[in-house]
């Protein structure tokens, strides 16, 4: 019985995978990324200033003996929540 196979054929890659072109990222796609990374910083900058700012009100506002619970959730859940938006716009996610 014959073997299914053939051993004296010499098998070659026609093409490395070096040879091969890596298909580019386009234009268009690097300026969209750039512009949601740009608007990402923008995000995350305003809601970490938002974050400092609720802290600040929520200081002046404990030594005063004024109500704060309401502005210290109300002020700090929306500043995480826009850094949170910022940082998805900077991962791509």
């Amino acid at each position: 019985m014959e073997p299914s196979f053939n051993t004296n054929h010499d098998f070659s890659a026609t093409e490395s995978l070096l040879d091969q072109d890596v298909p580019t990222v386009d234009l268009e796609t690097k300026a969209k990324q750039a512009r949601r990374f740009q608007r990402g910083l923008k995000c995350m900058l305003g809601g970490a200033g938002l974050l400092v700012f609720s802290f600040g009100l929520n200081f002046i506002m404990f030594q005063s003996g004024a109500n704060f619970e309401v502005p210290m959730y109300v002020l700090t859940s929306i500043g995480a929540l826009v850094a949170l938006k910022g940082m998805t716009d900077i991962f791509g996610i």
